[in-house]
C-alpha cells in the first residue's frame, strides 16, 4: 500500500531500504543522494520527508560522513533547523530559483563544494535536494557527474532519470533553459576554462511576431550575476525597427553572461494568455553559435509557465541576440 510521502512524490522512486525508512530518496551513486526537502513542520511531515528520519537514515547509513547540500531558493523559514550546533557544519545552502536555470559560475562553485567535500574522505556522501529533488538538483548532480567523473552528457542524464525517476514519468530535468545549462557543462568538461568575461549584449530582435506585438506583449530582460542575484535591464526600442530592443548605454558593457528573457500577453483580469522565458549564458552561446556575433532562439526552445511545455499563444517565431567580444569593442 501506498503512503502518504509515496503519493505526494508519486513521479520519483526511493532505492533505500524502506522496511526501515519511508523516505523520498534516491542514490544516483554511491556518493551521491538525491531527495525531496524534509521538514521538521508537521503536518507537512506526514507527506514529505520528516527531517529528523532523514538525519536518522544518514547517521546509520553513513555514520558522520554525510553533508546535505539544500537547493531551495528563500529556504529556512522554519522548514528544518540549522541553527543547532552539530547541523551547522552538516548543511549548505545555495538558493536556486524554481523552474529557471542559475548562472554557470554558481553552478560551479557548488560543484566545487560538493567536490571539496566528497574528497575530504573516501566515505563522505553528498545528499542534494531541492523542493522535489528534480529540477535543480538534477541539474547540480548531473553537472557534477560531468564535469568532475567525466560522464558525457547523455549518460549523465540517463542516469539520473534512471535511479531517481519512476518509469513512464519522464526525464528528471525537463526545463529547456536547464538542460541547456547541462549543455554548458558538457563544453566546460571539454576545455576546463571559463572566462565570461569576454563577450558583451547588444540588442534583440523578434521575427514574425503577432500583430499587436509591441503594445500588448510585456519583456523582460535580465542578468544574473556570479551569485545568482537577478539584475533588471533596460530596454529601449529601436524607433526604425519596432522589433528591435537595445540596451542602453550603460548596461552594454556588464561583465554578466548569464540572461534570462521573459515574455507575457496579458488578457482579462491581469491574466496571461502567453507566457514564456529563456535563460542562457552568453559565453557559451559564443562558443557553439554557428555565426559570428548573432544567437538565434525559436520560439520552441523558451520555457512556458513554470518551466513547462505551456506557452499559450505564440508571440514570434524566433528571436535574436546580437553581441559583440570584448576585443572587438
Amino acid at each position: 500500500m501506498l503512503n502518504l510521502r509515496e503519493l505526494t512524490a508519486f513521479a520519483t522512486k526511493s532505492n533505500h531500504d524502506e522496511k526501515l525508512y519511508t523516505l523520498d530518496i534516491s542514490c544516483i551513486t554511491d556518493r551521491l543522494i538525491v531527495c525531496s526537502y524534509p521538514t521538521s513542520k508537521w503536518p507537512k511531515s506526514i507527506f514529505r520527508n520528516g527531517f529528523k528520519e532523514l538525519q536518522d537514515y544518514l547517521d546509520d547509513t553513513f555514520d558522520n560522513n554525510w553533508k546535505i547540500f539544500n537547493l531551495r531558493e528563500n529556504d529556512f523559514k522554519g522548514e528544518y533547523d540549522v541553527r543547532t550546533l552539530s547541523l551547522q557544519s552538516k548543511i549548505e545552502i545555495h538558493p536556486l530559483r524554481d523552474h529557471n536555470s542559475p548562472s554557470f559560475q554558481m553552478i560551479l562553485d557548488i560543484l566545487k563544494r560538493i567536490s571539496s567535500h566528497l574528497n575530504k574522505n573516501k566515505k563522505n556522501i553528498a545528499v542534494i535536494h531541492c523542493k522535489l529533488g528534480k529540477g535543480r538538483s538534477g541539474l547540480v548532480t548531473i553537472g557534477f557527474l560531468i564535469i568532475h567523473h567525466g560522464y558525457p552528457s547523455y549518460l549523465a542524464r540517463e542516469l539520473f532519470t534512471k535511479q531517481r525517476m519512476r518509469p513512464g514519468f519522464g526525464e528528471g530535468v525537463c526545463i529547456k533553459s536547464q538542460i541547456r545549462y547541462i549543455e554548458y557543462c558538457d563544453l566546460y568538461a571539454g576545455i576546463k576554462e571559463y572566462t565570461p568575461f569576454k563577450v558583451f549584449l547588444h540588442s534583440i530582435k523578434f521575427f514574425n511576431t503577432i500583430p499587436d506585438f509591441i503594445d500588448t506583449v510585456e519583456i523582460q530582460l535580465q542578468c544574473l550575476d556570479h551569485h545568482n542575484n537577478l539584475k533588471p535591464i533596460d530596454l529601449v526600442k529601436k524607433s526604425d525597427s519596432p522589433s528591435v530592443y537595445e540596451l542602453t548605454n550603460k548596461y552594454k558593457k556588464m561583465f554578466e553572461v548569464d540572461y534570462r528573457l521573459s515574455l507575457a500577453k496579458k488578457f482579462i483580469a491581469n491574466l496571461p494568455i502567453s507566457f514564456a522565458s529563456i535563460g542562457f549564458n552568453l559565453y557559451w552561446e559564443s562558443k557553439r553559435s554557428e555565426e559570428s556575433n548573432l544567437l538565434k532562439f525559436l520560439w520552441d526552445d523558451l520555457d512556458g509557465i513554470k518551466g513547462s511545455s505551456k506557452k499559450g499563444l505564440k508571440l514570434f517565431d524566433y528571436v535574436e541576440f546580437t553581441y559583440s567580444l570584448s576585443d572587438t569593442l
